[in-house]
């Protein structure tokens, strides 16, 4: 068991780091602003985080894009679930288990400050690159 799954990381971060979470969401909005080019937001349907957290960087995604887009989140500490009744709707669904063990494959596919905490990044990094539509290399 890990300290996201066990209330070790709950426990030494009450908030999740929520607070972060329109910073980084307005980073990506300029990310996807740069690059429309070769990524039309309208051709877009799903946006997913793995190691989404609490959720919130999705739940400002989901006020600034398209409504057709639905959002996803993964993470695997169970105690997040009580943070994603908040933010969770229709456009937001969470899920609480390992992305790996999934297959599902979504539009664009966000690692948003979990790359750090992966033992090993590059072999996960390996696995999920054919996950998601847009790639930003």
């Amino acid at each position: 068991m890990t300290i996201y799954e066990d209330e070790k990381y709950l426990s030494e971060n009450k908030t999740w780091h929520i607070e972060d979470s329109p910073w980084k969401a307005i980073q990506i909005l300029k990310l996807i602003n740069e690059h429309d080019a070769e990524l039309s937001i309208s051709d877009v349907d799903t946006i997913c985080e793995v190691g989404c957290g609490a959720g919130e960087i999705l739940a400002q995604l989901s006020n600034h894009l398209p409504n057709s887009i639905n959002f996803f989140g993964y993470d695997i500490s169970p105690q997040l679930q009580n943070m994603w009744k908040e933010r969770q709707s229709e456009k937001i669904k969470f899920i609480c288990k390992d992305f790996l063990t999934s297959t599902e494959h979504y539009d664009i596919l966000m690692f948003v400050d979990i790359i750090e905490h992966i033992e090993d990044y590059i072999g996960f990094l390996r696995k999920t690159k054919n996950r998601g539509t847009y790639k930003k290399n």
